[in-house]
């Protein structure tokens, strides 16, 4: 268990957040989130949990496996005992229609699968459209706060309060979740919301509301408080921060993209946007950075939040 002062050190010696979001591994494309709906507590693994829990992880790494495909798997509980079933799992899925990366917003997934038929289909609910198990969405967003105490004491004493409160402003279209470990508790209170997947840390209340509302009103709160992207490379987390503090609430929920790839000591860039204000500010060649002690324009961030 990490000392519960671990996230209130690093804030006060502003450790900076930007890059603290896992790097996806080079050889693996990115699948998406899988959402479970279950009551708390969790165990410090997951798949610790309880029965069902231990067959989707091991059902969802088995898949991984075959496909070469990175998912992230969370359970997820907003303290509703309702929301649990002893014949039908209730999941949410966020996919990655894409295959180099993220690009834009996820595709958020509904389903509603009996456990008996739960080991045939869960493939194909993973990798295509299974219409027969599908329910309507009931948000449009997601916000899912890190509450995973028995992880890590930080994100359970700071990240509840936070959960309680955003609960509590009753937002309209957005569901407001408490979660297992989403990483970077040394940046709790922390969150990630849907279906941007974007990730943010060092959280008070009026900072969360500013994030959730979409209202950006409070300066410097993409430096200070974003974290990334799951899927993205370090770099390419940096420049997505560039483009944030530019554009925005355009940059931010608008189906825009960013690759990379290191050629000869060079970091080429290459961004895209549908968003004609924002197609004639980008460089219409790829952006390239120098990398070495001398030239480098942009520095690849120590990554000092490795997820346990």
């Amino acid at each position: 268990m990490i000392n519960e002062n671990c996230s209130s050190y690093c804030k006060s010696i502003n450790v900076p957040l930007i890059g603290s979001v896992k790097e996806l591994e080079k050889t693996k494309t990115f699948g998406g989130y899988i959402l479970i709906k279950k009551n708390s507590p969790w165990e410090p693994k997951i798949e610790n949990t309880n029965t069902m829990i231990r067959t989707i992880y091991e059902r969802v790494k088995e898949i991984q496996n075959k496909q070469n495909i990175i998912w992230k798997l969370q359970l997820i509980s907003d303290d509703n005992n309702e929301i649990e079933s002893i014949e039908h799992m209730h999941a949410i899925f966020y996919k990655n229609l894409h295959s180099e990366g993220i690009i834009g917003n996820l595709k958020k997934e509904t389903y509603k699968i009996p456990f008996a038929k739960l080991a045939d289909n869960f493939e194909n609910i993973m990798l295509n459209e299974n219409t027969e198990f599908l329910v309507d969405n009931e948000y449009e967003r997601d916000v899912l706060v890190c509450n995973h105490s028995r992880r890590d004491i930080c994100c359970g004493k700071y990240g509840y309060p936070i959960y309680k409160y955003l609960k509590n402003l009753s937002l309209e279209k957005v569901k407001i979740w408490r979660t297992s470990h989403i990483g970077g508790h040394r940046t709790a209170p922390t969150m990630v919301e849907f279906p941007e997947a974007r990730y943010w840390g060092y959280l008070t209340n009026e900072i969360a509301k500013d994030i959730v509302t979409k209202e950006f009103t409070i300066v410097d709160i993409f430096d200070k408080h974003y974290r990334g992207r799951f899927g993205m490379k370090n770099e390419e987390q940096m420049i997505d921060l560039m483009a944030l503090n530019k554009f925005g609430i355009k940059w931010h929920s608008n189906n825009l993209s960013i690759f990379s790839e290191l050629k000869n000591k060079k970091i080429i860039i290459k961004m895209k946007s549908h968003l004609l204000e924002i197609k004639k500010i980008l460089q219409k060649e790829p952006m390239i950075i120098e990398v070495g002690e001398t030239k480098c324009q942009i520095v690849k961030p120590i990554n000092l939040f490795k997820e346990n």
